[in-house]
């Protein structure tokens, strides 16, 4: 499952596993070459197979934050696994770039609803 969007000026796609349902966050400003920027996954204790590998990805409502940084929702279903939301957060457009790339991006458990 995958998801595309444009937060703060960057190209953001979102990619869920069907396996264990962990989603994962890449720079996606050049196709041909994304760049891996963190990762999550707000599901615990034994998951039911998705055998049939389907789900969802959305990206949701967009926050400008006092500080200039960016945030934006994303939600990920994963059949017989649940749905997780998470918080992405692209820094204000003047913060150094390798800190966007490093960890700025991260993913912060919100709640998870089965």
């Amino acid at each position: 499952m995958l998801a595309y969007t444009v937060l703060g000026g960057k190209a953001l796609l979102a990619v869920q596993s069907v396996g264990d349902s962990h989603v994962s966050i890449y720079d996606a400003t050049d196709p041909a070459n994304p760049i891996w920027l963190a990762s999550g996954n707000n599901t615990s204790g034994t998951l039911t197979a998705n055998g049939n590998g389907t789900g969802e990805l959305a990206w949701g409502d967009v926050t400008v934050n006092g500080d200039g940084s960016v945030t934006e929702t994303l939600y990920a279903m994963s059949s017989n696994q649940g749905i997780q939301a998470f918080t992405v957060t692209v820094p204000e457009p003047g913060a150094a770039t390798l800190a966007l790339l490093g960890a700025a991006a991260c993913l912060v458990r919100r709640k998870l609803r089965r």
